[in-house]
């Protein structure tokens, strides 16, 4: 099955490297996010990915507060046309 790591920049990027040393042939995106500081909610300034047909992907994300920033990329991965049960969060 075809693999991609995403980390949610920055703080994901430590953990995809990781991930990247077990599966070398896991190609790599990108979901860039920050935090609004009125609203609280995350706000999208990038997405990289890789072709979403057929490929499971890991998001990875050590900074988990509130969970706004999780539920987001996975709806990015989802917009983007990844299918839902192969998207994993770490």
């Amino acid at each position: 099955k075809k693999m991609a790591v995403v980390p949610i920049l920055r703080a994901g990027l430590i953990v995809a490297d990781g991930l990247l040393e077990l599966t070398p042939s896991a190609r790599v995106g990108h979901i860039g996010l920050y935090r609004d500081p009125t609203t609280k909610r995350p706000v999208e300034y990038l997405v990289k990915l890789p072709d979403t047909k057929d490929r499971s992907f890991i998001v990875v994300d050590p900074m988990l507060a509130t969970g706004h920033s999780a539920v987001r990329a996975c709806e990015i991965l989802l917009e983007h046309g990844a299918d839902i049960t192969q998207i994993r969060f770490m």
